[in-house]
């Protein structure tokens, strides 16, 4: 997921401790900031733009739960919709 407007810092990333339950789980994860705070190490960027970096191993069997800023969801579901995940495998907040 990613975080933005506002540096990040690893302290104040949600939902930290349970990264690796999710990755314990088979959940693939990646945390993205942009801009980065005091400590930062982690990616850079926009979470929409490294999802897509990374790739999907198998689009058609890849299911979303986009939820955030309707231009970030929106640009994140053309993506997605792009790379070959079907429409009605992509579910929004709004």
């Amino acid at each position: 997921w990613g975080v933005s407007r506002r540096p990040q810092t690893p302290e104040r990333m949600a939902y930290r401790e349970l990264l690796p339950s999710w990755g314990a789980l088979g959940e693939a994860t990646a945390v993205v900031s942009r801009p980065p705070g005091t400590g930062w190490t982690g990616r850079l960027g926009y979470v929409q733009a490294c999802l897509l970096q990374d790739g999907l191993a198998s689009p058609e069997g890849t299911g979303v739960l986009l939820c955030g800023g309707k231009g970030m969801v929106d640009d994140a579901r053309a993506r997605l919709v792009q790379a070959g995940v079907p429409a009605q495998q992509i579910l929004v907040n709004y």
